[in-house]
């Protein structure tokens, strides 16, 4: 076959991932407090943009909304948002902004920034600028000790002969942030040059260390350490610690056997043993808290129809100063000074509009939420219905990774609580007779309402908890009604018939 070189034409479609459409995609999924970081840094980055902020905007009540499990107000104390804060109704869609932010920036400022920034220096150097700080107690609070540093303070205290001190040292470096040693102990003979009764000698001192059961290779250990140090362990306790799967299949008939105890006194040890903690190390653990923003308020209008709002506080304002770039633009600039400048124009309109759209893309989706679980809003978790991403995308004309991407790490509130998006997406069950598919959240709702009633004369098996919700038109099987109770943590109904005794006896 003869071989030749030939041109050809072919037209094809592709999508180009810029680096802006790159980073549009990152910005639809970031929560609030990625955002606001980001905005930052791009801030610091472009001479030509600014943060304004937007906080004395807001009445009082939207404020703490913002930052607690809050309940919105009605529409009549509301008021409308700007850019930043879209917001629409249960009928409408989500409505374009009147207009984007423009310069407001004055020239004075921007010239003073950008002088500052090319010296390294600050026109107020000489003053110490406390605004905004006086109410961060956070920067005034000493750092908090860590478990590692508490048992060393004891270590230098208790021990006087170097050789202890080291040992002391190597065991405390194995001690896991719960309080634990789980690492072999003969790993140490090498590295400290003794031998490994001398090490479980120091290992002794340690465990008679405050918190009390630190050290301990288990839990049963932890709590025999605990109980000697309340001077309850006896030989009754040191079975029964011994025995801590048995009290976790609620299996007191058999402990109580073992531990040559009465019933009555079994269910008393049991009670001291769950008074004890079984992560010592856990009160130099405690991390800051991290509250959680919404992004969306939903509230009921006087005519019966959703208020579906943004909070603006949570989108920043960014605003682009167009005065500044006219003057710097004409003033002879270099070449490479040029480029400079209108690239930071194009990357300030381009993050304008980016978060123009991230908020409208929101709103539209988290108006869409808010119309298809009308029921949960109205009466509560059991009537959440199946919802899937690609059912909102069909109704929003979005893509179903976009709705992915916007669901994540955002949450709206309403006068149920705050809600993440993801949490009004699940799958769902037929119902009997062609009726309309029921939700998971919804049949697990109920599960916890049969179980919830129970007695220790009436405890219902797995079985039965599918047959009454057979009965009230869900067709379910047994083993789905295991993993839904099981995903609960609720336990099976031998454990919760041993709970419910031991709770009538006492």
């Amino acid at each position: 076959m003869a071989q030749s070189t030939k041109l050809q034409l072919r037209q094809t479609q592709g999508l180009a991932l810029t680096p802006q459409l790159m980073q549009s995609i990152k910005l639809l999924q970031m929560s609030a407090l990625e955002l606001t970081s980001f905005v930052q840094d791009e801030i610091e980055k472009n001479p030509l943009l600014e943060l304004k902020n937007s906080i004395s905007e807001f009445p009082e009540e939207r404020r703490k909304q913002a930052g607690e499990k809050a309940q919105p107000k009605n529409s009549e104390t509301r008021q409308p948002l700007e850019l930043d804060g879209h917001s629409s109704e249960w009928n409408s869609t989500p409505q374009d902004s009147q207009k984007r932010p423009s310069d407001i920036l004055s020239v004075s400022r921007a010239r003073d920034s950008f002088t500052n920034s090319q010296s390294g220096g600050s026109s107020n150097s000489g003053q110490i600028e406390l605004s905004g700080r006086l109410n961060d107690l956070e920067a005034f609070v000493a750092s908090q000790q860590s478990l590692r540093d508490n048992l060393l303070q004891q270590a230098a205290l208790t021990f006087r002969n170097p050789g202890d001190i080291k040992i002391a040292g190597d065991i405390i470096d194995l001690i896991d942030e719960d309080g634990y040693l789980r690492d072999d102990l003969s790993i140490l003979c090498n590295s400290t040059e003794t031998n490994i009764e001398s090490i479980f000698e120091v290992l002794h001192q340690i465990q008679k260390f405050d918190p009390p059961g630190v050290g301990a290779r288990d839990l049963g250990e932890c709590m025999r350490l605990q109980l000697q140090d309340k001077n309850r362990l006896d030989p009754a306790m040191e079975i029964f610690t011994d025995n801590l799967k048995l009290l976790a299949k609620r299996d007191y008939g058999k402990l109580a056997r073992i531990c040559k105890v009465s019933y009555e006194d079994l269910i008393d040890m049991a009670r001291e043993i769950q008074e004890l903690e079984p992560r010592p190390g856990d009160a130099f653990n405690s991390a800051p808290v991290q509250y959680v923003t919404a992004d969306v308020f939903v509230s009921t209008n006087t005519d019966g129809t959703w208020q579906i709002e943004l909070n603006s506080q949570n989108l920043p304002k960014v605003l682009i100063n167009r005065e500044y770039y006219a003057e710097i633009k004409d003033l002879g600039l270099k070449k490479s000074d040029r480029k400079f400048l209108i690239d930071n124009l194009q990357n300030a309109n381009w993050l304008v509009a980016s978060l123009d759209q991230r908020a409208k893309t929101i709103l539209k989706v988290a108006t869409e939420i808010v119309r298809q679980q009308d029921m949960f809003f109205v009466n509560g978790e059991e009537f959440l219905k199946p919802l899937t991403l690609r059912a909102i995308a069909e109704k929003t004309d979005l893509h179903e990774s976009t709705i992915s991407r916007v669901t994540r790490n955002k949450y709206l509130t309403c006068d149920r609580g705050i809600f993440e998006f993801k949490y009004f997406f699940m799958s769902g069950i037929s119902g009997k007779n062609g009726n309309e598919n029921i939700g998971g959240k919804s049949i697990q709702v109920k599960i916890q309402n049969l179980i919830r009633d129970e007695t220790s004369n009436n405890v219902l098996s797995d079985e039965n908890i599918a047959q009454q919700l057979s009965e009230d038109g869900i067709d379910i099987a047994r083993r789905t009604v295991t993993k839904y109770r099981e995903s609960m943590g609720i336990m099976s109904s031998i454990q919760r018939r041993r709970e419910l005794k031991v709770r009538d006896s006492g």
